[in-house]
């Protein structure tokens, strides 16, 4: 189980929260955000405190609003810097670590898809022609940006069903799919597994 959290409003997660994400999930952290012109950046493969320190020397300073960030658990496919999330979406769903101003849209997951491969054979079989697929390592989140690229996001999460979640960050800001997100302090977020107790102000923190 991994975790999402959504910042809509320039409100980010606090350091503490952070680490709590980080100490249920901890195979991989990684951001990513909006920036003012339109386009994407990324760090992935990264610890809480890393994620910290970009959103307050980099982030809050240049006035970002809309970013995703999310701590991993693989379940599909190994313990990897190059599996961690975002995954770009597009033909080659390149596994980049560190991108700036990327006119890509950016896939984010939460949950265990297992039917990955049975879903991009069944794609491939409907070709005419033949198809490139991605080259190197596979996660059902890996799959997911390749899928997402060539039918589309909605056409995407119609496949991906269950309990999982899916965050896009995009041009427009932020496209979510799947049932039960929740909300930490000023965040939307996958799940709240990661939380110590519920507050009645404050909520769950």
């Amino acid at each position: 189980m991994c975790v999402i959290s959504l910042v809509e409003d320039g409100v980010f997660p606090s350091k503490k929260t952070l680490k709590q994400m980080e100490s249920l999930n901890s195979d991989g952290g990684s951001i990513a955000w909006l920036n003012k012109n339109g386009t994407k950046s990324y760090r992935k493969g990264i610890k809480a405190k890393e994620v910290h320190n970009l959103i307050n020397k980099k982030l809050i300073p240049q006035g970002v609003e809309t970013a995703i960030i999310h701590f991993r658990i693989a379940s599909i496919g190994g313990v990897k810097k190059k599996l961690c999330h975002p995954f770009e979406i597009s033909s080659k769903v390149d596994m980049n670590l560190v991108v700036d101003n990327t006119t890509k849209d950016l896939l984010f997951h939460n949950g265990t898809w297992s039917e990955y491969a049975d879903e991009l054979v069944e794609y491939l079989k409907k070709q005419k022609a033949p198809v490139t697929i991605p080259r190197g390592e596979y996660s059902d989140s890996r799959i997911m940006a390749y899928l997402a690229h060539k039918i589309g996001h909605k056409g995407m999460a119609k496949l991906v069903k269950g309990w999982n979640k899916v965050a896009i960050l995009t041009s427009n800001g932020i496209i979510k799919y799947g049932k039960n997100w929740c909300e930490v302090k000023n965040n939307e977020c996958s799940n709240n597994y990661f939380c110590t107790y519920k507050d009645d102000n404050l909520g769950w923190v």
